[in-house]
């Protein structure tokens, strides 16, 4: 699926996010990666209302993941493949939204995870 560009964005009223630099020797999961952070996004733009997470307490949040992942056991278990990219996108998004606030409270944690993630594409 291509990205859309920035015009078309602007266009539609919405914020353009730069394409994902994928690491060489995996663009095979271009297509899956694409898929998967567009059901992130689905899942984040429908629970929209609840605010932002930036005062989301740790623990309260590891125990919405668990829950996350419940739910994403019985949607495998029920065989119903439509819930269950669902749930894995709100377990994802919950690994996200920890790592986030980790990384914005946390100076050490946002300069490790930096160091770690400026890798190149060679």
């Amino acid at each position: 699926m291509p990205w859309p560009d920035q015009l078309t964005y602007r266009a539609l009223g919405r914020k353009f996010i730069d394409p994902i630099l994928l690491p060489k020797g995996t663009e095979e999961y271009a297509e899956d990666i694409t898929f998967f952070v567009g059901l992130m996004l689905e899942k984040l733009h429908k629970h929209r209302h609840k605010g932002h997470w930036d005062r989301i307490n740790i623990k309260e949040a590891l125990i919405q993941l668990e829950e996350e992942v419940v739910e994403l056991k019985e949607a495998i278990r029920l065989g119903d493949s439509y819930e269950t990219y669902r749930e894995a996108a709100d377990v994802a998004n919950f690994a996200m939204i920890i790592a986030s606030v980790l990384r914005r409270r946390d100076p050490r944690f946002r300069q490790q995870a930096q160091l770690e993630l400026n890798y190149t594409n060679e």
